[in-house]
Parts: C-alpha cells; structure tokens; sequence
C-alpha cells in the first residue's frame, strides 16, 4: 500500500516547520505471493509507481522546500508463519526504496524502510466491509488473543477451506503490499517583529495650589479705666 501525498494538494501550510501531509489520496504496490520484487504490470502498479515518483520530482523542485523524507513500510498478508513474513516486508520496503530512489533521483539517504509484518488491523477492516460465508467466524478469530499463527490456521481451515479461498481471490492480494508516506519541511522565512509605536505618556498636570487667607485675628479692644471724678473740694 503506498500512502502518498497527493503532489503539493495536502494540507500542510506553508507555516509549518515541521509537518506530515494529511491526503486521502492513496496509492498501492502490490507483490506476487511470497515475492519481493516489483512488477509495472501487475495489478496496476505502473500508474502508482509513476504518480509517486512524479510526486517526489515535484518535491525536489519546489523552492519552497527544505528537506524531503520518505518512510517506506513493508507488509505483508496473514498468509505464511511470522519467520518468513518478517523478512519478506523487509525486501519489500528495501526494494521499494532502492526503485523510488532510482527513479526519482532523491538519495537513499532521504529514505527510512520500517517493517510492519502481517497487517491484521488492514485485514479486518477489508474482512468487515466484505459479504461472504463464514465472515463472522474469521472476525471473531482476528478479535482473538492468539498469536499470527494460531490465528491463521483457525482461518485455513474455516468450512473446509471455503473460507480461504474467498479470501485468497478477493482480501489477501491487497494486503501484499509496502507503504511509502512523504514528510518535508518548509522553510519559514522570519517574519519581522510588528513595529509597536511608543505613546508618549503625559505628565498629569500639578494641581492647583489654594492659598488660604490667614485667618484675620482681632484684639481685644484695650480697656480703659473709669476716670475717678473728684470732688472739687473748696478750702
């Protein structure tokens, strides 16, 4: 299955440093079984294989961009024991690179190849949205604690291999797959700090001084004493 970015159509705005695409555009490589090697003319692969290169051409011109990385993602169906899954998702996603590599030009240096194994969550989803015989049984199997394995041989031998064989037709060659997801950076031209325009404060003006009027202090008028009238005493 490849994950890819729908060219520069994401969501991701040019303001993020550091950001996955979100698209719901998906592509997907598929592998014969038991098979590590890509084939063009199988189940479509060409138009997939030429939309994601095409994308990471556009990628590596784009001014815009600082840096490109890509997660490539082998996987593979329930089918097989988890000894030989585990290496087979792990070709996969290495020749998956080494092809998108080649043909895009980006180094391998941009590439990191993770192993996701036998991919039950993927498996259920396409279990649950089929109709066939016995489709209760195998999604009651997946919903179980047991391990890959066990897992499996329950579904083999589900209504004498009725079951198998439905799913080998229509579920399981979409699960033999790898994934391949874009993340890049931008570049952020530094915005200039916005200009803050100093308002000049104003002193509060003093208040006004009252002069009191000094208190107007009245004295006593001075008291006089009675002139003593004397008799005019005639010798």
């Amino acid at each position: 299955m490849v994950m890819m970015a729908a060219g520069l159509s994401g969501t991701v705005s040019a303001q993020s440093l550091d950001a996955r695409v979100d698209s719901t555009d998906v592509r997907y490589i598929y592998f014969r079984v038991g098979q590590a090697k890509i084939d063009p003319h199988f189940q479509g692969n060409a138009s997939a294989l030429e939309d994601i290169v095409n994308t990471l051409l556009k990628l590596q011109n784009d001014s815009q961009i600082d840096s490109i990385s890509v997660d490539v993602k082998g996987l593979t169906s329930i089918e097989g024991a988890s000894s030989i899954n585990h290496p087979l998702a792990e070709r996969r996603a290495q020749v998956l690179r080494d092809y998108i590599a080649d043909k895009s030009g980006l180094s391998k240096q941009n590439f990191n190849t993770q192993v996701d194994k036998a991919n039950w969550t993927y498996f259920r989803k396409l279990v649950e949205a089929d109709s066939f015989e016995g489709r209760d049984e195998v999604l009651r199997i997946i919903d179980s604690n047991d391990s890959d394995d066990v897992r499996q041989q329950k579904i083999v031998s589900l209504r004498g291999g009725r079951v198998l064989a439905h799913l080998q037709k229509n579920i399981l060659p979409q699960l033999r797959a790898s994934s391949v997801v874009y993340i890049y950076i931008y570049k952020v031209e530094p915005q200039p700090e916005p200009v803050v325009e100093e308002i000049p404060v104003q002193e509060p003006e003093p208040e006004p001084v009252v002069q009191e009027p000094e208190p107007i202090v009245e004295e006593p008028a001075p008291v006089v004493a009675p002139l003593k009238v004397y008799d005019e005493i005639n010798p």
